[in-house]
């Protein structure tokens, strides 16, 4: 059956030279794809392997992409100027470290100075009157003298009058040798507190007391 089958098909291709040629092509193309596609298969199954042998998997791939990635050094945080402003001023430093000296001890500058002329002795005068006790408006004369007052110097009378020296109207100035005399004449009833001063200065004499009647 077979051998006749054989003979049919034998028969057949003699008798049909374009079919057998059809069917060979057909065979061959049938062929190529089926080693295209094993040399597909082959390639990707290869390049699987290879990724797992490397450890790569495709579902993990972010994942190990961001662990693998190498982690930014936190910043070491610098303090900032107002900080270091703050502990410069907070720190006792030497400049605001209290002198001793300054604080025990006034310096020459801050000394008060006095005036000039409280630094020269003030020259006690001697005063003397004519009489002790005189009438009202009646004239005493009034004299004494002056330890180194020059000559010429001009010289006023005062009377204490409710616990202050009051100039009184009348003058006189100094005479050669310190001396000098003056007259006055007083109507203020009671005792009245008599001085002679040097016009300008702080001199003066002593006081005196005529009693007017």
């Amino acid at each position: 059956m077979l051998r006749q089958t054989e003979a049919m098909s034998t028969d057949n291709d003699a008798g049909d030279p374009s079919g057998s040629r059809i069917r060979l092509a057909l065979i061959v193309v049938a062929s190529l794809l089926a080693a295209g596609v094993a040399l597909g298969l082959a390639v990707s199954w290869l390049g699987t392997s290879a990724l797992r042998a490397a450890g790569v998997d495709d579902d993990q791939t972010p994942q190990s992409a961001t662990s693998s990635s190498p982690t930014t050094p936190a910043r070491t945080s610098k303090p900032s100027p107002t900080a270091s402003s703050e502990r410069s001023r907070l720190t006792p430093s030497e400049s605001s470290t209290p002198d001793r000296k300054s604080d025990t001890r006034p310096s020459r500058t801050a000394r008060v100075r006095k005036p000039a002329e409280d630094k020269t002795p003030v020259a006690t005068g001697r005063l003397a009157a004519s009489a002790a006790r005189v009438g009202s408006f009646e004239q005493v004369r009034l004299h004494g003298r002056f330890e180194g007052v020059r000559a010429g110097t001009v010289l006023r009378v005062e009377r204490r009058e409710a616990g202050r020296w009051v100039r009184f109207p009348t003058t006189t100035r100094v005479e050669p040798g310190g001396r000098f005399t003056v007259h006055v004449a007083l109507g203020q009833p009671g005792p009245n507190l008599m001085r002679v001063s040097v016009s300008g200065s702080a001199r003066h004499t002593s006081s005196t007391t005529i009693t007017v009647t």
